[in-house]
């Protein structure tokens, strides 16, 4: 249907007579002879009888002759042939059968394509067009959308008449096989009126209200109300009824079709397709402030039965104007998010809010991010670890303590030399709290232990367990209570992990490679790396 125009390989004059010729023999009333005014005289003459080639039937036969017609008329000067271009249009529009109508809608085409863009003609071609793909249901062919149409009409644009024309041609055309479109199509029709000649546009206004209140996938109503014709319809009963489906619920419209039942039946419209989508509307409405529903509420404020809640949600779902989640367990609906049928300028500033909260949580990423890549960086200077015990290798007691950890029993205590918790806690400075001593069939009790029997004490070395009740609750207690001593939080971590160990000896030494290593992720100054060799230096020795 995008295919150029065939030229022959003749005069425009002998092209002419040919068809002329041809008509003629069809048994129409032409004269074999040129035109003594030329050849925009013989043209307007062959348009006038060539419609009597649809008597021949032969499509692939008639394409060939409309064809030669459509190159004529393109290597001609149509400054003033607008009456030649429109007598071809009418003609094309008149094929008795529709395989004679997709071939005059192919000519067309052809004629569309091969003017002059900056032609006021190609307005005139193109409303034939849409008539014509009409008539074959071919009307998503030539017309997309309204970007699409501007674009094609842009180095000529039409005068507002021929565009009000246009848009009400598209809406006829559309609004049984595309309602939605046709919606969008009457709004750019209202759009082309101002506040002078808005009272021109009432039946448009109407027009645009009733197809939109009848499309079942139209829901968002609200832009109809700022469009000038529409405005210039406040207080009669059609403006009433958008208004209702614009931001009331269910019984608004009720009570609406209660007290003027013949109005609404008389637009066209159906009381029960009105009343599925104003159940659709007044669910949005309610999940705007209700992020859980239950059954009970919905069957109430939508007016349906038990069984129809669920499958009302469903179709709820399938519209997408609404994110939400169905508890069948508990009969209620959580909702996620929803499309607002208004929007004014609370919502414009609740937009503004969103907006900057997601602005600095943003930020908030950012900043961890560079966060994460300073313990990257930080990690890199301990990355050479002994391959059993995992212990930083230029903080082992000697060179070869890497190497005979690998088959000592204790492979840590062979790399690091710490003995005893005791020991290990004292490297820190804060001492901690005294425990009783307990023997292996005895379990910690609430008692406080005495000050003189504490860890620093010398005798039998408490169970690694113990240490982790006495010094582990008093820890926790000050991390909970906010505490912002890094070594009470290093500590508690540390012995947090005494879980995990076997023995007494292997967590000793775990607790001082995590002490060091902590002091190490809170930076990567040279400080901390000489403060972290002096915590397991010292317990080295």
């Amino acid at each position: 249907m995008t295919g150029p125009a065939v030229f022959i390989d003749l005069s425009l004059e002998d092209q002419a007579q040919e068809l002329r010729k041809y008509f003629k023999k069809l048994g129409a009333e032409i004269s074999e002879e040129k035109s003594p005014k030329g050849i925009e005289d013989d043209l307007h003459k062959i348009i006038g009888v060539c419609d009597v080639c649809f008597k021949d039937g032969d499509a692939n036969q008639i394409d060939g002759i409309l064809n030669s017609i459509v190159s004529i008329m393109v290597s001609i000067n149509l400054d003033r042939g607008e009456n030649i271009v429109l007598a071809f249009c009418e003609k094309m529009t008149k094929a008795p059968e529709t395989v004679l109508a997709k071939v005059c809608l192919q000519s067309l085409w052809r004629l569309f394509n091969n003017l002059d863009p900056a032609s006021p003609l190609k307005y005139h071609v193109y409303y034939h067009l849409v008539q014509v793909a009409k008539q074959v249901d071919q009307v998503r062919e030539v017309f997309t959308s309204v970007d699409s149409l501007r674009l094609q009409f842009a180095q000529c644009p039409p005068s507002t008449e021929q565009l009000q024309k246009l848009y009400r041609l598209l809406h006829e055309v559309l609004k049984d096989t595309n309602s939605e479109m046709a919606a969008k199509v009457m709004i750019e029709l209202l759009g082309t009126y101002t506040e002078e000649n808005a009272s021109c546009a009432r039946e448009d206004a109407m027009k645009c209200i009733v197809t939109a209140l009848a499309d079942p996938n139209t829901f968002l109503l609200d832009p109809l109300l700022s469009l000038k014709p529409v405005r210039f319809l406040e207080g009669e009963l059609i403006h009433d009824l958008l208004s209702v489906f614009v931001s009331e619920k269910l019984p608004s419209y009720l009570q609406f079709y209660k007290n003027h039942k013949e109005f609404v039946t008389s637009q066209g419209l159906n009381h029960e397709q009105n009343m599925k989508k104003m159940r659709l509307l007044s669910f949005m409405k309610l999940a705007e402030s209700n992020p859980e529903m239950s059954f009970e509420m919905l069957q109430q404020e939508l007016q349906i039965g038990e069984n129809e809640v669920e499958p009302f949600i469903l179709e709820v779902l399938k519209t997408k104007l609404v994110r939400a989640r169905m508890d069948q367990a508990n009969r209620k609906v959580h909702i996620s998010s929803t499309m607002h049928r208004t929007f004014g300028r609370a919502q414009w500033q609740q937009l503004r809010d969103l907006l900057h909260s997601w602005k600095n949580n943003l930020s908030t990423i950012r900043d961890g991010i560079s966060q994460i890549e300073i313990v990257h960086k930080t990690k890199g200077a301990i990355s050479h670890l002994c391959a059993k015990c995992q212990i930083p290798s230029y903080l082992v007691r000697k060179p070869s303590a890497a190497v005979s950890c690998e088959t000592a029993t204790d492979p840590i205590k062979a790399a690091t030399g710490v003995k005893s918790i005791p020991d290990l806690l004292n490297l820190f400075g804060d001492s901690p709290p005294p425990t009783p001593r307990l023997s292996k069939d005895s379990t910690p009790t609430s008692t406080p232990p005495t000050p003189e029997k504490s860890l620093n004490n010398s005798g039998p070395v408490p169970d690694v367990r113990q240490v982790q009740v006495v010094i582990g609750a008093k820890d926790k207690r000050l991390v909970e209570e906010g505490h912002q001593s890094p070594l009470v939080r290093r500590r508690w971590r540390a012995l947090s992990r005494l879980s995990e160990t076997s023995s007494e000896k292997e967590a000793t030494s775990r607790i001082a490679v995590s002490m060091a290593e902590d002091i190490l992720l809170e930076g990567s100054s040279p400080d901390r790396l000489v403060r972290a060799a002096a915590v397991l230096e010292r317990a080295i020795k």
